[in-house]
């Protein structure tokens, strides 16, 4: 929730309007009524979307239940997004869990995977950013110290919430132009 609030207050600092919008995939009510509501009915120009959920498990213990959990933020989230805001451009959160997978995140793992891929295939309007783990995130705070201490040996790159964004403002700079 940190990092997204830092994408809000720097695209506002970039001169745009940036409201946050939460909603379930398929959880009842009208995305569209609540970006029209959120953005007092301006057009949407871009969407960053950084859905995730955390629900590790091994693989042998995932059923379709835990599947959808993790699969549905992003994927149907992402749809239904696109069908809400016909208009506008979409700046992925993606993963490197999606390109090297990540134990226990199989479900964060293809759905970061259909992410970057759905943006190869409608790259006109979509950018997929396939970021190593953030420090200050819910999904880094959740990673064991033992674990964490292991991918830093490994030369997993954490990266700082400040360079990140850095790295966020270059990416919407080079792609809009």
């Amino acid at each position: 929730a940190r990092v997204s609030r830092a994408y809000f207050t720097l695209l506002r600092t970039r001169g745009g309007d940036a409201a946050p919008v939460q909603h379930a995939p398929g959880g009842g009510g009208d995305r569209r009524a609540k970006i029209e509501n959120a953005t007092d009915g301006r057009p949407v120009t871009l969407v960053v979307h950084s859905a995730g959920v955390i629900d590790d498990a091994a693989s042998r213990t995932v059923d379709y239940r835990r599947l959808r959990s993790t699969i549905d933020p992003k994927v149907a989230g992402l749809r239904e997004l696109a069908g809400a805001c016909p208009q506008a451009r979409f700046v992925s959160m993606s993963s490197w869990a999606g390109r090297f997978g990540n134990s226990g995140q199989s479900g964060d793992a293809a759905a970061n995977a259909w992410l970057d891929a759905h943006a190869v295939a409608h790259a006109s309007r979509h950018l997929s950013v396939a970021w190593p783990p953030w420090e200050g995130s819910a999904m880094v705070a959740s990673i064991p110290e033992a674990i964490k201490k292991s991918l830093i040996e490994a030369g997993v790159t954490f990266v700082e919430p400040e360079e990140g964004l850095d790295l966020f403002e270059s990416l919407l700079a080079s792609d809009s132009s």
